[in-house]
């Protein structure tokens, strides 16, 4: 991850909001959050604004996985936040780590235990299948969301290849790729970054 970058070289620097989702990937938990200060972009270093979960993905980074859903203006991003956290109800969800749906209500859902508390709730879900719903959370929200639908694409600002399946048919995002697969996003992209279940990444073309 680049070095975050600060003071006057961040306020100089051209500004570029984006929403981003974090996924633990041994318990399919996530956090969205969205960064917009002066001279931001996605690869300025940033991690998250929840003291929290910030801490648990310094503390195991190579068990969480980043995606950055869309950039746009300030507007844009905040708006696309909040429609999402709402589409995702993600105060309420036990598997958002998100402790509000952007609209400063807070909830103790989504609070983060004690690490020995955390420990034994890991140890207790493994082998444990998600369920359609948890997994299919942060999905449905992007599926509902009218903003970040439209940043979606090959004409979208970050938009790397398609994910494609063992049928052939491509999908612009990993979330669209794991409502196809009944899975979960990072398991779709570990699929396809190692070609495993007939799962490929494609290259966009450079033109």
């Amino acid at each position: 991850m680049a070095l975050y970058i600060r003071g006057s070289k961040r306020a100089s620097a051209k500004s570029v909001p984006f929403l981003y989702c974090w996924t633990h990937n041994a318990t399919g938990k996530w956090y969205v959050g969205s960064r917009t200060t002066p001279g931001c972009n996605p690869d300025d270093g940033y991690i998250c604004s929840s003291k929290a979960v910030k801490e648990m993905i310094i503390s195991d980074p190579n068990n969480w996985t980043r995606e950055i859903l869309m950039t746009g203006t300030t507007e844009e991003v905040m708006k696309a936040e909040t429609e999402l956290l709402n589409s995702a109800n993600a105060k309420n969800d036990p598997m958002s780590y998100n402790r509000h749906n952007g609209d400063g209500k807070f909830t103790s859902t989504g609070k983060v235990a004690a690490m020995s508390t955390r420990n034994k709730m890991s140890n207790s879900r493994k082998g444990i299948t998600k369920s359609e719903q948890h997994r299919g959370a942060i999905s449905n929200g992007l599926k509902n969301s009218s903003i970040v639908q439209s940043r979606k694409g090959p004409t979208a600002p970050r938009f790397a290849g398609y994910y494609t399946a063992p049928n052939g048919e491509k999908f612009v995002s990993s979330h669209d790729a794991a409502l196809q697969a009944g899975s979960t996003a990072p398991t779709v992209r570990s699929w396809a970054k190692n070609n495993k279940n007939g799962w490929t990444f494609q290259l966009k073309e450079v033109a």
